[in-house]
């Protein structure tokens, strides 16, 4: 629960739930705002236009031209709302046909379409403005048509229709604008991958957030310090073990100069003493000796072990070193002339 909690707070699937709840509230607020701003809108303009008017005398006069061309009498009525209806022409108005006080046609009651029309029209305006009155000819006397022109209903419906699809493409563009804030941060983590990849470790990749892409983020820059660190280790430890191996190379043919010195005296026999020949024989075997504690130190140097060399300090008398030295040098010095 608690892992799930942390999700929904600070990460991915919590960003794009609460980017569909802000696409959904403002959708909602600005679909309300607009619907009373539109009203008015609307409104005004019928009041200042002669749209109504209009669009309602157009059907009054070609219902007068009807009843005098067909010469249709007051009974036959019907005909006229079947030839306004079925003709092709425009909608959105009621008709009622009286004669005499007596109302002889209805569309309202006669006609679903036109009902649904006149119960749902937005009727901004107060009735007044709706109705418009004409004088009908009919062949047995004249009549009065009745016209409540609703043109306003298909404005309002086309209005609200768009206003509902523009809140609608506003709310996905929200979404859509946060779920592209997270694709172009998966673009620039491909791209600093790819800057990792190439050996710039020294590069951080940029964290924006506390979601799942940003703790990736942090952990492509641990990684790499830890890379960087781990590397910067190896090359040190490398540089050690070369130092020490061309320390100990150099320690090693020290020894072996001086052991071949020793054999080959004692080859030749250059010695003048039996005491002599049994020091050179002991220098030999401390030379040996020197070579066994060497070799066994590269030895460890190529299993992998870094051993530290700490010599110690001791007196010994000038004289006697510099003649060991040089007795341990004098074969290469006679080699060389």
């Amino acid at each position: 629960m608690a892992d799930f909690r942390e999700k929904l707070l600070h990460g991915l699937r919590g960003e794009l739930v609460r980017a569909i709840l802000l696409a959904i509230a403002v959708s909602v607020l600005l679909y309300n705002i607009l619907q009373p701003i539109s009203k008015t809108a609307l409104q005004t303009y019928y009041l200042n236009s002669d749209f109504l008017p209009r669009k309602t005398d157009a059907v009054g006069t070609m219902l007068q031209q009807n009843v005098a061309e067909s010469g249709i009498s007051s009974k036959q009525v019907q005909q006229m709302a079947d030839w306004y209806s079925n003709d092709g022409r425009p909608g959105g108005c009621i008709l009622r046909v009286e004669k005499d006080g007596i109302v002889i046609y209805d569309s309202a009651l006669n006609n679903v379409e036109y009902y649904r029309t006149y119960s749902q029209a937005s009727k901004t305006l107060d009735e007044e403005a709706y109705l418009r009155t004409y004088p009908l000819e009919f062949s047995d006397g004249s009549a009065t048509l009745y016209v409540y022109g609703y043109f306003d209903f298909f404005v309002d419906e086309a209005v609200r229709t768009f206003e509902f699809w523009l809140c609608l493409l506003l709310g996905i563009c929200i979404v859509l604008w946060a779920v592209w804030k997270k694709l172009n941060y998966m673009e620039l983590l491909n791209q600093s991958i790819r800057v990792l990849e190439g050996g710039q470790l020294d590069y951080k990749v940029p964290v924006q957030g506390t979601d799942e892409l940003a703790q990736m983020a942090r952990s492509l820059n641990e990684m790499s310090a830890s890379l960087k660190q781990q590397m910067e280790q190896v090359q040190q430890a490398q540089t050690q073990r070369y130092d020490l191996i061309t320390s100990l190379s150099h320690d090693l043919r020290t020894p072996l100069t001086a052991q071949l010195g020793y054999l080959e005296l004692l080859a030749e026999h250059r010695y003048q003493t039996p005491a002599q020949h049994d020091e050179y024989l002991n220098k030999c075997v401390h030379s040996c000796r020197s070579v066994i504690e060497l070799s066994n130190g590269l030895f460890r140097i190529a299993s992998g072990e870094s051993p530290q060399r700490n010599p110690k300090l001791e007196q010994l008398p000038a004289p006697d070193i510099f003649l060991q030295v040089f007795s341990e040098k004098l074969t290469l010095l006679e080699e060389t002339g």
